[in-house]
């Protein structure tokens, strides 16, 4: 399972975050603003150790941008094999 992460050693690209995130939209499981507050409150709930975070921080604002710039019209289309519940380890 893919799980949506900025974590360094998970080591996902940024085209592997975004597809994640405009799939998200696509399939309107999150509207693109759902999307966005939930990265403005990421990025804001790290401001307090910014140095600590500053790669997270650049990764949430580089997704930020790119959910808040996405046209659903104009979307690729993206091909997810499974989708499954289950528990983060």
């Amino acid at each position: 399972m893919v799980l949506y992460t900025v974590n360094q050693h998970d080591g996902l690209t940024t085209v592997q975050r975004q597809t994640i995130l405009e799939f998200l939209v696509a399939a309107r499981i999150m509207t693109k603003a759902e999307v966005c507050s939930h990265l403005d409150w990421l990025i804001e709930s790290r401001e307090y150790d910014r140095i600590k975070y500053r790669s997270a921080i650049q990764k949430w604002t580089e997704d930020r941008d790119f959910i808040a710039n996405y046209h659903l019209s104009e979307n690729r289309k993206v091909i997810v094999n499974k989708i499954t519940k289950g528990k983060v380890k």
